[in-house]
């Protein structure tokens, strides 16, 4: 997996990649690239992960509250996750092994029960997601499970309904569908509590596999929307959000758009800074990247691509330039490279 953030505090976002023994890399690892401020990436900085750990998931975030980022790190093949703390150089300490019910194929972080102390959120491989209440000083509390469909592939954290509670969604690729953990919040005595989770496919979508999704408010109705990359057809989907207020959760018919080949990942930003979010896609048959611009009310471009390493696995956005436009990188795994695509309006 990869992700965009600044580790540093120079405004411009460093590129983490977590990876284990594929392709040309031999150690399993978290791979670090401080971003220079032409655009161009540093040779990484790596952070060993456990001998036998297949790293597949990262989140970033202040885990310990001391106002530098820390990396956590899940884990595929060991019961366990791993948290890198982070100094205000940009470097990382080395990794702490945190122990968790089973191997974890991703990961997500954010602040749950509105402690202050930062969360993490961990997907298995197989129909379960677990919590874990940050005690604030890079210690956590017992993972506590939710159920979900099959397969979790990626974990988005939001508050869906508007109760200013942040919610758990899910997009399950074994199960074809998506799952929403809605949170009650918060008890009088401080215990944070789930609904029972809702798992639905999205309507009118054939053979759906959907890899990855976006979720935003697209055409003005202050109700989240979706976007959804398809891995088993190469198209990009597009989900109006028609849910009732106190009714069940309801999308409308998909809007489809071409990609150039089957998506593997994607990633959400307003890349032309127009107020309307954007998504792109990685393709990892023909190595590209698929760009489609949001012109508001829920409606794409068709898209645009862009040529990167072979083998691209992973996308993410952020600023890596530092000219307050979010650029994109790919994780290239056959190639063992990362492509960097500098955003200049329209890439």
């Amino acid at each position: 997996m990869t992700i965009l953030t600044d580790l540093n505090g120079d405004g411009r976002a460093d590129m983490l990649v977590a990876s284990g023994t594929v392709g040309l890399v031999t150690t399993p690892g978290l791979f670090v690239h401080i971003a220079n401020s032409n655009g161009t990436l540093q040779l990484p900085s790596v952070y060993a992960i456990g001998t036998g750990a297949n790293p597949t998931g990262i989140a970033v975030n202040d885990f310990n509250n001391d106002k530098n980022p820390d990396v956590v790190v899940s884990n595929g093949s060991e019961t366990s996750m791993y948290l890198l703390t982070g100094n205000a150089n940009g470097t990382l300490n080395p990794a702490v092994k945190i122990a968790v019910p089973t191997t974890m194929q991703t990961i997500a972080a954010d602040d749950l029960n509105k402690d202050g102390n930062m969360d993490v959120v961990l997907a298995t491989t197989s129909t379960q997601v677990y919590y874990m209440l940050g005690k604030g000083d890079g210690t956590f509390n017992n993972a506590v499970p939710l159920t979900v469909g099959t397969q979790p592939r990626q974990i988005l954290i939001m508050d869906v309904n508007g109760d200013t509670n942040l919610d758990i969604i899910t997009v399950n690729r074994g199960s074809s569908n998506l799952s929403y953990c809605i949170s009650k919040g918060v008890d009088m005595n401080g215990v944070l509590s789930f609904n029972t989770t809702v798992t639905q496919a999205p309507p009118g979508m054939p053979a759906p596999a959907p890899i990855a999704a976006g979720i935003a408010d697209l055409d003005g109705d202050m109700l989240p929307d979706l976007v959804i990359a398809d891995n088993a057809q190469a198209f990009v989907r597009v989900y109006l959000n028609k849910t009732v207020m106190g009714g069940a959760i309801t999308f409308g018919m998909p809007t489809s758009y071409a990609t150039l080949a089957v998506p593997i990942s994607a990633v959400m930003a307003d890349f032309n800074q127009d107020g309307n979010m954007d998504f792109a896609t990685a393709n990892n048959v023909d190595r590209s990247v698929s760009v489609f611009m949001g012109k508001g009310k829920g409606v794409f471009t068709q898209m645009t691509n862009h040529d990167v390493g072979i083998g691209p696995v992973w996308i993410a956005a952020g600023d890596i330039n530092g000219d307050k436009k979010p650029d994109l990188a790919t994780a290239n795994q056959t190639a063992g490279t990362a492509t960097v695509l500098i955003n200049n309006g329209m890439f």
